[in-house]
């Protein structure tokens, strides 16, 4: 009986502390699974991820620089400094054309070396494709883009001398403000700003008579399309091929018909779900429109808003969001129900997010501080943490919303074609929504598991 019952023990305890471990563990991964987005924000850009799915082909990209360099060294311009601190082999093809042109220009003896690592390079070779796949049906800018792109991406170094022969503040100014103008600002406005130069941070072109800016031709000609034939879903201007909004698809037709359609039942079925709560909550009122049950009730009202939103959206997807027929006039002039749309949902998921934690906060303190929460409720002090509560709930998300909706850098704008909601730039809407949305559900994920735990070993039998 004795060896009986130290045995039973001696189970017991080892059964606890695998249980202890487990506790801890699933903690732990909660934790790490919730952090992960925001590991990805600060370790990633959304240009890294395009470099790492673009193909690669430069066939089009070397004939445009071919042609517009016609082995002429006066058509060239470039800045010289002397902190040549890294000089690397040039491995790449999509430049080896004009860098062998612009090697003779300059330095004209040794090795055909640039500041760039070969990572740096990889990437760069990467981003030039991705950018020529875009330029494709610009040819203009294309042609007259081609030289400087090279020269920024990929500087001459001399490592004899210590000079670097970059890219001039000159032609970016030139390109970004004249022939490409109109993609310059749609790269922007689709987050690719980071795969573009600063202009003000480039130097000046070096001060030689022999080195002249690269002439961008035909940059005022209002004949500039005269011969060109747009695709169905571009429209011609006076200057380029401009994308239509009504017909711009940045996936496959047949993959944004899966997607709008997907979008369209699942919110149906969610939506008839929240109607059937809507009906239960009626039919038991006393139950559930009483604290803090009715939390869970506004939460579902934030749902069905955001649920109808998606339909209307769904329908008259076109009429609501493009503002005009150019695509780039309504990125710089978002619609009202693009705002309308960026605001309900922007407010409805942070809303959500904390009405989630504060029913949960409320669950938590009544399993692990129950005579404290008894106290309260027998002093009628749940009246006012409920209004808190509410107050808190319905204000914190209005801040973000009245800067995005008044200050021109965050407006609530298009973010993919074909959109189901508009929303701010990227890191507005992250620390605004991702961030706060994230800490919110891991603090009530993490506080469920804290009670799970503590009403198991509450009710465990001894």
């Amino acid at each position: 009986m004795c060896c009986w019952k130290r045995n039973k023990q001696k189970s017991f305890a080892i059964r606890k502390k695998i249980e202890n471990i487990a506790f801890i563990a699933t903690l732990v991964i909660v934790l790490g699974l919730f952090t992960l987005p925001i590991i990805f924000y600060y370790t990633s850009s959304y240009g890294t991820d395009t470099f790492n799915n673009a193909s690669i082909n430069y066939t089009g990209f070397q004939s445009n620089i071919t042609g517009i360099l016609n082995q002429n060294c006066t058509r060239l311009s470039w800045s010289q400094d002397n902190d040549a601190s890294e000089c690397h082999e040039y491995t790449g093809t999509a430049c080896r054309d004009f860098l062998h042109q612009w090697f003779q220009c300059t330095i004209g003896e040794g090795e055909l070396n640039i500041g760039v690592s070969q990572q740096e390079q990889n990437q760069h070779e990467q981003t030039i494709s991705l950018l020529s796949s875009n330029l494709e049906f610009y040819k203009q800018c294309q042609q007259q883009s081609s030289a400087f792109i090279c020269q920024y991406f990929f500087p001459l170094a001399d490592c004899s001398t210590g000079k670097f022969y970059k890219a001039t503040k000159e032609d970016c100014l030139l390109i970004s403000t004249g022939v490409c103008s109109d993609l310059w600002t749609l790269a922007n406005n689709f987050s690719y700003g980071s795969l573009l130069p600063d202009c003000s941070t480039l130097p000046n072109a070096a001060n030689d008579s022999s080195f002249v800016t690269i002439p961008i031709e035909g940059m005022n000609d209002t004949n500039g399309t005269d011969g060109i034939v747009c695709r169905e879903d571009f429209f011609k201007t006076d200057l380029i091929c401009e994308p239509r909004c009504d017909s711009f698809e940045q996936s496959s037709h047949l993959d944004t018909r899966i997607l709008i359609y997907s979008e369209v039942v699942g919110i149906s079925i969610a939506l008839t779900f929240y109607i059937v709560t809507i009906i239960v909550v009626v039919k038991e009122y006393k139950i559930l429109l009483a604290y803090p049950s009715v939390l869970v009730l506004f939460q579902v009202i934030d749902m069905t808003v955001l649920g109808i939103v998606v339909l209307i959206t769904a329908i008259y997807r076109h009429e609501l969001y493009c503002g005009s027929v150019s695509l780039l006039e309504t990125l710089n002039n978002p619609t009202l129900f693009c705002k309308f749309s960026g605001v309900v949902f922007h407010y409805t998921f942070v809303n959500m997010a904390l009405w989630w934690f504060f029913h949960v906060a409320i669950f938590f303190h009544k399993v692990l501080f129950p005579f404290q929460a008894n106290r309260f409720e027998k002093l009628g002090r749940n009246k006012y943490i409920f209004a808190t509560v509410t107050i808190l709930s319905l204000l914190l998300p209005l801040p973000a919303i009245i800067i995005c909706l008044s200050v021109d850098k965050f407006k609530y704008n298009i973010y993919r074609f074909p959109t189901s909601f508009c929303i701010s730039n990227g890191d507005m809407w992250f620390y605004s929504m991702t961030l706060p949305v994230d800490v919110l559900f891991a603090a009530g994920v993490i506080m469920l598991i804290i009670v799970l735990w503590t009403m198991r070993n509450g009710t465990k039998p001894m």
